[in-house]
């Protein structure tokens, strides 16, 4: 019998760009770096990581040594406060999130609670972040914000349905629209909703 021939996944070229850093060349320096830091935490960053983080509005490489340190002070004493730049990296995060596209078409008002939610949620379960196995300390928080954005519209939608549900019930009479008070299409369009 024949068997289907497996054919090989594709070999990536390499990048054309002048600061192109393969892969495993960026994880292996990152583990090396990982094992020194959590020794002494005043290892330099090697240079392949330190420009490799120069993109976005968190540097998840000083993140995640502020989040060894803290986690190393937490072991000692575990009311130990968060450092000022974790806390700024979760305001970061979150502010930065809400104008991803799945979040940037709800008002402004909605925006700001939702800012203010997904931070008081990062602030509650960052210290759930093990550093031993995750290296993406601005992964985690971001993830935590998008489920609390999530959360919080699910939330939201839900007390905009008993609002149109009790308009509908106890406000609303066929009068009104008789009388021009309320237009039929608002009526049917609550409906909907």
């Amino acid at each position: 019998m024949n068997q289907p021939t497996i054919t090989p996944k594709a070999v990536r070229k390499p990048s054309k760009r002048k600061d192109y850093i393969p892969n495993a060349l960026f994880h292996e320096e990152m583990l090396k770096w990982r094992l020194l830091l959590r020794e002494d935490f005043n290892t330099p960053v090697p240079a392949i990581l330190a420009n490799e983080t120069k993109k976005g509005y968190v540097n998840n490489i000083s993140l995640y040594r502020e989040f060894v340190i803290w986690r190393r002070k937490l072991e000692d004493n575990p009311s130990a406060r968060m450092n000022d730049v974790i806390g700024k990296a979760i305001m970061d995060t979150a502010k930065g999130l809400i104008n991803f596209h799945l979040f940037n078409r709800y008002t402004g008002m909605w925006k700001d609670e939702m800012v203010g939610y997904a931070t008081v949620n990062c602030v509650k379960y960052v210290k759930n972040y093990n550093d031993e196995l995750y290296t993406n300390p601005h992964a985690y928080l971001s993830k935590l914000c998008e489920m609390q954005f999530i959360q919080y519209i699910k939330k939201e939608k839900r007390e905009n349905a008993k609002r149109y549900k009790h308009f509908i019930k106890e406000v609303f009479t066929m009068d009104m629209v008789d009388q021009g008070k309320v237009d039929y299409n608002f009526y049917l369009d609550l409906n909907n909703k």
